[in-house]
């Protein structure tokens, strides 16, 4: 990343912190990391919501188990997550939005409690393409699906293939 000179974004959106990433990034001034996750869970950081790095480039956002789009996690996506990709000041605007999307976030997967079905996947995904939009940001956006390990179709809420198609279908709706 040294020999960089694009700005990059890596919104996690999956129950635990990715704290490798993390510490990656933390040194790079060209690049941000955000993780909305579960805590507490494994492996029991990201307790509390907070900007840090030599840079102020990684910012984490606890949420309680149990918590849905309409209940909490819509509200800090929209105030937490997306003001840091890309800033309502203009400070911060990237050139590629790297999004590890954790579909264990949902309400039907065993690994986690958190409550999100898989028509959320596309709010989140329609949120943040058109905050980038309002932004006038022309990049790229890219996904790396990880996490999501319920894949019984008989799954209330949806299953890690429901929410992977809602995704892409916001994708294809912009």
């Amino acid at each position: 990343m040294e020999t960089c000179r694009k700005t990059f974004n890596f919104p996690q959106l999956l129950i635990p912190i990715g704290q490798g990433v993390s510490q990656i990034i933390q040194n790079h001034e060209r690049a941000r990391y955000v993780s909305i996750h579960q805590s507490p869970a494994f492996p029991y950081m990201g307790a509390k919501s907070e900007t840090f790095g030599e840079h102020s480039n990684i910012k984490t956002i606890p949420i309680l188990a149990e918590t849905t789009w309409a209940c909490g996690y819509k509200d800090r996506f929209e105030k937490d997550v997306l003001p840091f990709v890309c800033s309502d000041d203009d400070s911060w605007k990237p050139d590629l939005v790297l999004i590890c999307a954790g579909y264990d976030a949902l309400d039907s997967d065993e690994l986690a409690g958190v409550s999100l079905q898989a028509k959320d996947f596309k709010e989140m995904t329609s949120a943040l393409l058109a905050h980038l939009e309002k932004k006038e940001q022309t990049l790229s956006v890219a996904f790396g699906f990880e996490g999501g390990y319920q894949l019984s179709e008989m799954a209330g809420g949806g299953n890690l293939a429901d929410a992977v198609s809602y995704t892409v279908q916001a994708l294809i709706d912009e």
